[in-house]
């Protein structure tokens, strides 16, 4: 994990830093990198591949909500945390779909807390497998959009544009995917929850522009699982 601390106070930069030490010795878990910074340019070129962005919303002449925002734009895949001395700037953090919202000064019991949360959705995403046919990296299962049955093998959509045949059937990815957020909205599609934009009568309609079927039988239940997925996005 790449871990970005944005703030431009030394002393809050060296009690987060600790927290986060000490936070990696109990759990035995290695952060491969602390990178700190006190200016949006600094982040703006880091950020891509970072995993964990801990952003102060008050720096000397920027705002981290408007830092938080252009970050939105930019479509990367890093969780944001909002620091601050003052609680009102807790529905701004919620602008920018942050991750949490920690008060100064950030009590080691509640950091603890929340990082348990953090890692466990991190370690989440790690999950995937190896397709060389489809692309030469991992592949992760986040990054598919739906799975469809093909034959008797099934045919995956990446958010990358990629695609391919793989050799599980649909039941197998039912239950490889059991601990992520999926559901079969059809005999012969099964949807990632995260690639949805709106729910029709019979279709569901994806953030990349595709749809996909949703049939009267499986209706009910993929729109209680994904209410319930909401709102669990929304606690998270």
């Amino acid at each position: 994990m790449k871990i970005l601390i944005c703030d431009n106070d030394p002393d809050d930069i060296h009690h987060l830093s600790h927290l986060l030490n000490e936070y990696c010795q109990y759990r035995q878990f290695t952060i491969k990198e602390i990178k700190i910074c006190q200016h949006s340019s600094e982040i703006y070129s880091s950020i891509q591949d970072c995993d964990l962005l801990f952003l102060d919303v008050e720096l000397d002449h920027e705002n981290g909500i408007d830092i938080g925002m252009q970050i939105k734009t930019m479509n990367c895949r890093c969780r944001i945390i909002i620091t601050s001395a003052f609680q009102d700037y807790l529905i701004s953090g919620y602008k920018i779909n942050a991750r949490r919202y920690l008060l100064k000064p950030i009590e080691k019991i509640e950091f603890f807390i929340e990082m348990d949360s953090i890692m466990n959705d991190y370690f989440k995403n790690q999950q995937g497998f190896y397709d060389r046919t489809i692309q030469s990296g991992k592949i992760f299962y986040h990054q598919i959009l739906f799975i469809e049955a093909y034959n008797r093998k099934t045919k995956i959509k990446l958010e990358n544009g990629k695609s391919g045949i793989v050799k599980y059937s649909l039941s197998e990815w039912i239950e490889i995917l059991k601990d992520q957020p999926f559901d079969q909205s059809h005999k012969s599609v099964l949807v990632n929850f995260k690639a949805i934009k709106t729910i029709g009568k019979q279709d569901i309609y994806l953030k990349n522009g595709q749809t996909v079927p949703v049939s009267r039988h499986y209706r009910k239940s993929f729109l209680q699982k994904y209410t319930n997925f909401l709102q669990y996005e929304d606690y998270e």
